[in-house]
């Protein structure tokens, strides 16, 4: 069976998962992808199952309905990435709980608070302070400069461009783009993100799409719009310009990227989770049907 033909398979099969979970005594934990899976199996109750169902919407989809069966399921939580769209200010529905609400997704909260661990398997020491884009300024954080000047202006641009036709990574990532565009601590602009954007739409469209986008950045903390994966990639396309500084110097950008989020699964624990209050938001959730969290989630002295 292929992985999309299982994928679709869990997905259209979702609800009756549940029911059968339900009938044994156990408990399901619905995630978008495979690694949020990797990550909360190693969280999960004893008669907690993870299982992913490759996609948010599908997520959302199986929540609902869960609760529209007669009588509704219950047993269950959905748990999804906030991302840009806030579910397109739709109510979140009982039983959804989001990652974070401080970090787009589960990837960005790692970066935010392990970034070090991750550099250190990365980076050789003596080369660290040559590259200013991971060199943090006093009482920063070593991803913060990237962050802001690169990550957060594409999260920005991407809150405005959800919905349109195709996607904002062709004819190239927009992290390549603002890479080229910009120097560590240099402050985006209007114009800077039009010429981002002026191989893919109109030049009256890309500054309609700028002028939102600086609106959105200039108001809220920059880690609030990294997505994980944007950082990852800004990290490889970094790291492949200083091949001599890279324990991996033979990789290119596209390959870096593959190690990079191997590495970032393989470096979540319990503190990295409770940063971004993923625990804490689903225990909100689940408060609300009156559950307790250990019926899902297996903490330290819980």
């Amino acid at each position: 069976m292929s992985k999309e033909v299982c994928q679709a398979t869990n997905r259209r099969n979702a609800v009756a998962r549940l029911r059968m979970a339900r009938s044994t005594g156990n408990y399901i934990l619905w995630v978008e992808g495979p690694d949020d899976c990797v990550v909360l199996e190693r969280f999960a109750a004893p008669r907690c199952l993870v299982y992913e169902l490759s996609g948010k919407s599908y997520v959302i989809s199986a929540v609902r309905a869960a609760l529209a069966a007669r009588p509704p399921l219950d047993g269950f939580v959905g748990l999804v990435d906030r991302d840009f769209d806030d579910l397109h200010g739709d109510p979140l529905p009982a039983r959804l709980a989001i990652v974070s609400s401080t970090y787009a997704d589960l990837e960005a909260s790692m970066l935010s608070s392990g970034a070090g661990a991750l550099l250190t398997d990365l980076v050789r020491r003596e080369y660290r302070e040559s590259i200013p884009w991971l060199n943090a300024a006093a009482g920063a954080g070593p991803l913060d400069s990237l962050a802001a000047t690169i990550v957060a202006p594409v999260g920005a641009l991407r809150s405005v461009w959800n919905g349109r036709h195709g996607k904002i990574e062709e004819p190239r990532h927009p992290v390549d783009d603002l890479l080229n565009l910009l120097q560590p601590g240099q402050s985006p602009t209007q114009e800077t993100l039009v010429m981002a954007l002026k191989l893919r739409v109109s030049p009256d469209e890309a500054v309609r799409i700028a002028d939102a986008a600086i609106k959105v950045y200039t108001d809220v903390n920059p880690w609030h719009l990294v997505r994980g994966k944007d950082m990852v990639r800004a990290i490889a396309t970094v790291l492949s310009a200083h091949p001599e500084a890279c324990y991996y110097e033979r990789d290119n950008a596209t390959r870096l990227v593959q190690k990079i989020q191997e590495k970032v699964i393989t470096l979540f624990d319990f503190e990295v989770l409770k940063s971004a209050g993923t625990f804490q938001q689903i225990a909100k959730v689940l408060d609300r049907v009156d559950e307790p969290l250990v019926r899902y989630l297996s903490l330290p002295h819980s």
